[in-house]
């Protein structure tokens, strides 16, 4: 059933989603959406305006609020009585409102999809609300013609509470968001989670694309890099005790250490008692809390800035708390062994009241924290890097996992697996892990060939970056042979389009690179065939590697006249996004609608909500008691921290 006809919507007579047509006074209304300053006098756009922001911006309230009684008297006590300006305010007046507005946008944004060339990323991400609402959250992700990256929320999708639904069953609901927006043959990739669901999912889509006899089909699975480190991080937390529940297997082991390092083990788990006691008490406890505040007053001369850095991220993993936990307690050791020698002169029934585990921390304690820590830290630096939606982070993962991997190689020594044998295993099993989603090590790129090929293309990395990681010359040669492949079809493609006859009065239908390609351009290339025109790689990959600072899409447009192929290869490929976080970061935004079920939301108002908040339709009117000093300063600095960090050990 279509949403607007579902008796179940609070406006029963909104416009259809799918045959809507702007109009001058919708075009004005979303105008005044987007509007900074407020007029002068009353204008009754953008009273509509705010009249949404008032409802769904800040605590996302249902547009039944709008027939709450004490809103109309409100509204009619400010109404002049002589000259009704004031517009009614009820739900279906809301509903109908917003149902304009996010068909305006959806039509906007399909207009512009359609005027683009080339090939789109997308990310998926499903999520169960508190009160199990599980919603499919799809984003677009593309370069304009002058490769500057654009992200779109294009689907909020709430599926049956009632139902449980499988891959195949959640291809049909994304493939209905694909065909809301014409791409359903256009995509390059797909970035999301490794749950079976959208494994399944996945698949069903790039069986369908090969029906088609596309040459490349569709082989961009693209495991979200932010889950693999998620598990990477879980599974180092497991061997020790500041993760309370282990898996089956991995306690196991640890009663297998525990037969030949009894004492280690012992050790280890009383450091982390003590930790979680001494928090808890500082947190719990009246006295402790003062005596601490206390002392932390005293010691503020410590180096200003010097505080561990927070980064608070939407749907962060549970290890995320743990590593800023420990970061934090780290920091305030000082703090910590003062608190603990007050408490030592106080008297025993006091001290017992505290319930600390212990009144004293050795340097044992101490050292197996900090190692904890810094192995975290390993991990959520590569997170980090990762993170930035805004920047084009396909070409970085191959590099950050390697490193990662070598990271975790060069920390295992056999030193450390004498002194630290839990820690040690925590460490091999990361490495399995790794190797797991990113088989560096192996004989093939097969699944894993968009990643590479966007780490070739990317200037500041290219192929030096696989020999300076000490990648096997056969996965060398594998991912070279490939670039010569992909820029070989992209060539034809290219050559086919300039060969375009200019005069036809038929309006040619766009290519998509490589859609439209025959089946010849299938066959297997051969090594004559790869070299036999090949001066723009030659150019490309006889010049050096460009500095961290280099902006990848002015380094491709200044010279899209010598690299005009590859111009438009790092076009499609350095699209694909490395995690599915930009979707992710939008459920908190509605998570109050989501989860209340006093708000009685429905699937197609939760959709429009989320979408036209993700694109930031619901803005802050400029007034006299409002403060616009918040201005979001530019996170350029991630991409280059990252090349920086290239080659180098943490």
């Amino acid at each position: 059933m279509d949403e607007s006809q579902d008796p179940g919507l609070p406006f029963c007579n909104s416009p259809d989603l799918d045959d809507f047509s702007e109009s001058e006074d919708d075009s004005n209304y979303l105008i005044c959406l987007q509007q900074l300053f407020e007029p002068d006098e009353f204008d009754s756009d953008f009273f509509q305006a705010l009249r949404l922001k008032f409802l769904l911006e800040e605590d996302n309230l249902p547009p039944t609020t709008g027939d709450f009684s004490e809103l109309q008297q409100l509204l009619n006590h400010a109404r002049p009585s002589e000259d009704p300006l004031l517009p009614e305010v009820s739900r279906e007046t809301v509903g109908d409102e917003l149902t304009s507005t996010y068909n305006l946008e959806k039509k906007r944004l399909k207009d512009q999809l359609d005027k683009l060339k080339g090939r789109v990323a997308i990310t998926l991400d499903l999520w169960k609300s508190d009160n199990s609402l599980d919603i499919l959250g799809v984003q677009l992700q593309s370069h304009d013609e002058n490769l500057r990256l654009q992200n779109h929320v294009i689907g909020f999708e709430v599926l049956n509470l009632e139902a449980s639904y499988s891959g195949e069953e959640l291809y049909g609901v994304f493939k209905n968001v694909l065909k809301d927006y014409g791409i359903t043959k256009r995509l390059i990739s797909i970035t999301s989670n490794n749950t079976p669901p959208v494994n399944s999912l996945v698949k069903r889509y790039s069986n369908e694309i090969m029906g088609d006899h596309t040459p490349f089909g569709f082989d961009g699975d693209i495991r979200c890099v932010g889950h693999v480190l998620n598990s990477i991080a879980g599974v180092v937390l497991n061997y020790t005790f500041f993760e309370p529940n282990k898996p089956n297997e991995t306690r196991d082991k640890i009663t297998e250490i525990e037969e030949v390092y009894p004492d280690h083990v012992r050790a280890v788990k009383n450091t982390a008692e003590i930790v979680f006691c001494l928090i808890d008490g500082v947190r719990d406890t009246a006295a402790l809390r003062n005596a601490f505040a206390g002392i932390n007053a005293k010691s503020s001369e410590k180096e200003k800035g010097s505080s561990p850095q927070t980064h608070v991220r939407d749907n962060e993993a549970r290890w995320l708390s743990t590593f800023r936990t420990l970061q934090r307690f780290l920091y305030f050791r000082e703090e910590f062994l003062l608190l603990l020698d007050l408490v030592k002169v106080q008297p025993k029934s006091s001290q017992k009241d505290y319930d600390l585990k212990s009144l004293s921390m050795s340097e044992f304690d101490w050292d197996y924290i900090a190692t904890v820590e810094h192995i975290l830290s390993i991990i959520d630096f590569r997170m980090m890097r990762l993170h930035d939606n805004n920047c084009q982070t396909a070409g970085l993962t191959m590099p950050h996992m390697a490193q990662l991997l070598m990271n975790f190689e060069k920390i295992n020594t056999p030193e450390f697996k004498k002194s630290q044998p839990l820690l040690a295993l925590g460490l091999l099993d990361a490495c399995a892990e790794i190797l797991k989603y990113y088989d560096i090590r192996g004989n093939t790129i097969e699944p894993l060939k968009h990643l590479y090929l966007a780490t070739v293309l990317d200037p500041r990395l290219k192929l030096k970056t696989f020999k300076n990681l000490c990648f096997s010359k056969t996965i060398i040669d594998a991912v070279e042979k490939y670039f010569y492949e992909i820029f070989h079809i992209y060539k034809r493609e290219h050559n086919k389009n300039k060969r375009a006859p200019s005069h036809t009065n038929k309006k040619r239908k766009v290519d998509y690179h490589i859609q439209n390609v025959s089946k010849y351009d299938k066959d297997i290339f051969t090594v004559e065939d790869l070299s036999a025109d090949d001066s723009e790689i030659r150019v490309y990959l006889s010049e050096m590697q460009l500095g961290p600072e280099c902006d990848i899409g002015q380094y491709y447009r200044q010279r899209r006249g010598v690299l005009p192929i590859l111009f438009e290869m790092a076009k499609d490929y350095l699209c694909i996004p490395a995690m599915s976080e930009p979707v992710e970061s939008l459920f908190p935004q509605v998570k109050c609608m989501v989860a209340d079920k006093g708000h009685n939301a429905v699937p197609g108002l939760i959709k429009m909500v989320a979408i036209l908040k993700s694109r930031g339709l619901f803005v802050e009117p400029t007034c006299d008691f409002i403060d616009h000093d918040d201005d979001d300063d530019d996170d350029d600095g991630s991409v280059v921290e990252t090349i920086h960090q290239a080659s180098s050990d943490e």
